[in-house]
């Protein structure tokens, strides 16, 4: 019985939530990056469980990183609508980069969610000209979203 609780622990242990703890199960991440600043490169957050946290890279990379600290209910609420007014657009053309994000050094915005095991993301230039028309007012309050949290 002392080995069965021994291997039960040491599995425990290796399988156990590590860093990415954040990506188990559904969430929303959204935001704008540039490749080329000065400052700050990103400003990405990850809504989960009704949380929304601040990345904390500078620009965008493969291995996404957010704080263990959520920001206020309030920046959470705020941010709520993207999830409840979500293209259906989007949601029909997974994994779809529109428009030429960064290529101009202008930015881009990132979209990525995970919902019942299956990730789509989306890259979406900031020229609003650029992208399909049925997801620009939805861009538009993407944006002012972010300028207010």
């Amino acid at each position: 019985m002392k080995k069965l609780i021994v291997l039960l622990l040491v599995l425990s242990i290796f399988t156990a939530c590590k860093k990415d703890c954040h990506y188990q199960s559904d969430y929303f991440i959204f935001g704008r990056y540039s490749s080329f600043c000065i400052d700050d490169c990103s400003k990405l957050f990850l809504m989960k469980d009704g949380k929304i946290y601040p990345d904390s890279i500078q620009g965008l990379s493969t291995n996404l990183q957010f704080s263990k600290v959520p920001l206020t209910s309030s920046k959470y609420t705020i941010a709520f609508p993207l999830i409840t007014s979500f293209p259906s657009f989007l949601q029909n053309t997974p994994n779809v980069t529109y428009g030429c994000p960064d290529c101009l050094d202008q930015g881009s915005y990132y979209i990525e969610k995970m919902e019942n095991g299956v990730k789509k993301t989306w890259r979406i230039d900031t020229f609003i000209d650029s992208i399909p028309v049925q997801i620009q007012p939805y861009i538009h309050q993407m944006d002012s979203i972010i300028n207010k949290i």
